[in-house]
């Protein structure tokens, strides 16, 4: 389980602050980062990171902060984009409503989520609360994906992503 944004508020705000999704250094804080330079780097998983006293974060998490003075446990990128981190991009989140706003995996051979090729026929299913719930078998990839997208977009709501 993830533990809360644990940062002194008051520090993030006296040392950066937020232009166009990212966050910037109002001062020379010693090797890299000079005043008015971009805080942090791109890291392999899409995410910036950023190291404030020693220690790493998230960008994402530390712009939640800056605007909200506190960042809940997980947080989702509703475009699904981890480096656009503006704002009103960013909305607090359950584990399971995160994954539900998640890409199509690249394991899938269809490139359709939650269709796949099974026994002759196409199979549809949407995962949601830790259950799969089965949507049906169909004889077109097209009839698979229109259901599949139905059931999603009923059991995922706001957080439903197709691709």
């Amino acid at each position: 389980m993830k533990k809360p944004l644990e940062i002194d508020i008051d520090y993030l705000k006296n040392n950066l602050y937020y232009k166009d999704g990212a966050l910037y250094w109002k001062r020379f804080m010693g090797g890299k980062a000079k005043e008015n330079s971009r805080a942090g780097s791109f890291h392999r998983t899409g995410y910036v990171h950023i190291q404030l006293k020693n220690k790493g974060y998230k960008e994402h998490r530390l712009v939640f902060a800056f605007f909200n003075n506190y960042c809940p446990e997980f947080l989702d990128h509703i475009d699904g984009n981890r480096s656009n981190n503006k704002i009103e991009n960013l909305r607090p989140a359950t584990r399971g409503q995160n994954n539900r706003n998640s890409k199509t995996p690249i394991t899938n051979t269809s490139s359709i989520k939650g269709v796949g090729y099974w026994r002759g026929k196409w199979r549809a299913r949407v995962d949601f609360e830790r259950k799969h719930f089965f949507v049906g078998y169909f004889k077109t990839k097209e009839d698979a994906e229109v259901a599949v997208k139905e059931a999603r977009e009923k059991l995922h709501k706001d957080f439903c992503r197709h691709a």
